[in-house]
């Protein structure tokens, strides 16, 4: 038997549930603390208890433990140091999961060896200590709400308030009560002069100390500055979440739009870059909410985009040929030479109106020397495959419309890379060896060739809105729809060139999370309260109605849940691969190769993706051959411009894998 030596108390009823709310209320995390706080709370006035194993409490910890590094990693990847505070403001999401199966396990407790994974080898069942973590998880609340930044008198006040009451139920049995009361006020009058002084201090040394790590030890991606996931070995996959929603105010997106953010014109080591950009401040009109960036007219349409800035400082998702951002408050509104709209307004959802035309110019600025240049490394490669094509002999639109055909009769879209090519020439071999890669090489190597056409151009990133949410009634881009493409200066203008396949959101999709309905529930809940209090919001009283119905819909399905019991895991026989939306029907050879893997190997669970379903073979040269067919099967089912050329090819693969099992 195990013996459990608890070396702190269970916490008292609230207090995490308070410490939880403060750093909600903190750290602008309201909706999800409430949610967090009740859930954890629940736990002492109901008896629903789970016999947790130490293994699943052994998973539980090391999956929170891998989350934390990988955010850790993401955090100064992304963010830079000033990404410290985001860090501790997320700790209390990160180790939410251990304290939730504490508080539902029937042990009640979690073993030493379950947080350190050095003991589990040498410590013995009969030796393995046990510990409450209530205490330390509302520590970590306490921390990550102090990662705010929004240290008021009230906040300073109520953190002391919890700190005590924490401190109080910790008190020796027979201490003196009037003492330890009397102690506490001490100590909280007596802190409040250091908490300024370090909130002082902390304001003197943070810009300071930060700036200097940015400046020599970190890369951010910014107007002058994006990293490429070219040369990346694995697959390449972007999460489901919103990052955009777009009111066209009723008109309806029959080829999907283009939101750019930036653009850049040099390319090297993976990167694409600007030298020497300036950025224009733009005077707001008379109201402080009209942000003129030129003087285009004929900008007739507008759109109305809801973004969720990750910071004070950040660029707007607008169309090519913005010439106007309106109903938009903001500190600061610049233009950069190569077209992006930097502003300084408050993070979190924002809400502005883009002002543009189909038909005007894009505002980027005219052609220079670096929209020519190529990186040495590809220079050779992309001169001889400009002279194959016959580049040199055409009109400069005949040009374009070569390499457009080149890249749409000969490659295909991939998210996933299987080999690292030497001496880092990743381009070269999608060029004339593997043919397939997702939206930045596309968009990367389109640029190069065309310059090497004599064709000036820029990469671009953004994001292709083409997703309609009934639950919104609004377009949404999500993190996946994220999107690279390229500027080509021709008659004297810019125009968008876009070689990636047109499947490739339709592939992407395919992957997405069986949650992805109620992931995208609970989003539009948050993002509906996160605009309330905002001062552009108009309350619709029928949203506010539609919210708690859902949010009452929620409840009932998660009660219902528990109610019901363990839900059992079913499969369907010979499940067809997945057809919503294709355009054309799937070929026989296809359907007969798939059902004999299934009768051979294993078959595919019900919703299981051909992607996903194929990952887990055992046969790793199946693998291979199978993630090749996927690509030019979706290419085949899904895009627009798929022909017979590519039924044959289909086919031809296809027979070949069925002949070889």
């Amino acid at each position: 038997m195990q013996k459990n030596y608890v070396f702190l108390p269970p916490i008292p009823p609230l207090i995490t549930g308070l410490s939880l709310i403060l750093w909600g209320w903190q750290c602008h995390f309201m909706v999800y603390a409430i949610f967090m706080a009740l859930l954890l709370e629940s736990a002492r006035i109901n008896n629903w208890r789970l016999p947790v194993t130490q293994k699943e409490f052994n998973l539980i910890s090391d999956v929170s433990s891998i989350l934390f590094l990988c955010f850790i990693i993401y955090v100064f990847t992304t963010r830079s140091f000033e990404g410290i505070f985001t860090i501790l403001s997320i700790l209390p999401f990160l180790f939410y999961l251990l304290i939730l199966a504490q508080a539902y396990s029937t042990r009640g407790n979690i073993s030493v060896s379950t947080l350190f994974i050095s003991l589990r080898k040498t410590t013995g069942p009969e030796n393995d200590l046990g510990i409450d973590i209530s205490y330390p998880y509302f520590f970590v609340c306490i921390l990550a709400a102090s990662a705010g930044n929004h240290h008021s008198l009230i906040f300073y006040l109520c953190i002391s308030l919890l700190i005590a009451l924490a401190l109080w139920f910790l008190r020796p049995k027979y201490s003196n009560k009037a003492a330890c009361i009397m102690l506490l006020l001490v100590t909280i009058s007596l802190s409040y002069p250091a908490h300024q002084g370090l909130q002082y201090l902390q304001s003197v040394t943070e810009s300071r100390i930060l700036t200097w790590f940015e400046r020599f030890l970190n890369e951010n991606l910014d107007p002058n500055h994006v990293s490429t996931a070219i040369g990346s070995v694995g697959r390449l996959k972007l999460s489901d979440s919103i990052k955009l929603r777009v009111d066209t105010h009723g008109e309806k997106l029959e080829n999907g739009l283009l939101l750019k953010e930036a653009s850049y014109s040099n390319y090297g080591y993976g990167a694409w870059t600007n030298f020497d950009q300036t950025f224009r401040i733009i005077d707001p009109g008379i109201d402080g909410k009209h942000w003129q960036l030129d003087n285009q007219s004929g900008s007739d349409k507008k759109l109305t985009i809801n973004y969720k800035l990750p910071d004070k400082k950040g660029i707007l998702p607008v169309p090519h040929g913005t010439s106007a951002i309106d109903n938009f408050s903001a500190l600061q509104v610049d233009v950069g030479d190569f077209g992006a709209v930097t502003v300084e307004s408050r993070p979190g959802w924002i809400q502005y109106d883009a002002i543009y035309s189909l038909n005007n110019r894009i505002n980027d600025t005219a052609p220079q020397a670096n929209d020519l240049a190529i990186p040495n490394v590809y220079a050779k490669d992309l001169l001889l495959l400009a002279n194959s094509l016959g580049l040199e002999k055409m009109a400069p639109s005949e040009r374009l419309e070569a390499i457009e055909r080149f890249f749409l009769e000969n490659f295909s879209y991939s998210l996933t890379q299987t080999e690292r090519y030497p001496r880092g020439k990743y381009l070269t071999k999608f060029l004339f060896e593997t043919r397939k890669g997702h939206c930045e090489y596309f968009a990367t190597a389109t640029a190069l060739l065309l310059r090497a056409g004599g064709i000036p151009s820029r990469y671009v990133i953004g994001y292709s809105i083409q997703e309609f949410s009934e639950l919104e009634n609004l377009y949404i881009a999500r993190a996946r729809h994220a999107h690279s493409w390229v500027l080509a200066w021709l008659d004297n203008k810019w125009v968008v060139v876009d070689t990636t396949p047109a499947v490739w959101a339709v592939m992407e999709s395919s992957e997405k999370s069986g949650f992805e309905a109620l992931f995208d529930i609970f989003s539009w809940l948050g993002y509906s309260i996160s605009i309330l209090g905002r001062e552009d919001a108009e309350i619709n009283h029928a949203d506010l109605i539609t919210f708690t119905v859902m949010l009452a819909l929620v409840f009932y399905l998660i009660a219902r849940f528990v109610k019901s019991g363990i839900v059992q895991k079913g499969r369907n026989q010979g499940i067809q691969p997945w057809s919503h939306g294709s355009k054309n029907p799937e070929p026989e050879i296809t359907r007969k190769l798939f059902n004999q893997i299934e009768k051979k190997y294993q078959s595919r669970k019900t919703g299981q993706t051909l992607y996903s379903w194929v990952d887990n073979l055992q046969d790793i040269r199946l693998q291979g051959k199978l993630k090749d067919l996927l690509s030019l099967y979706y290419q085949y089912r899904f895009d627009p411009d798929s022909d017979a050329r590519e039924k044959n090819r289909l086919n031809r693969e296809a027979t070949q894998i069925l002949e070889d099992l």
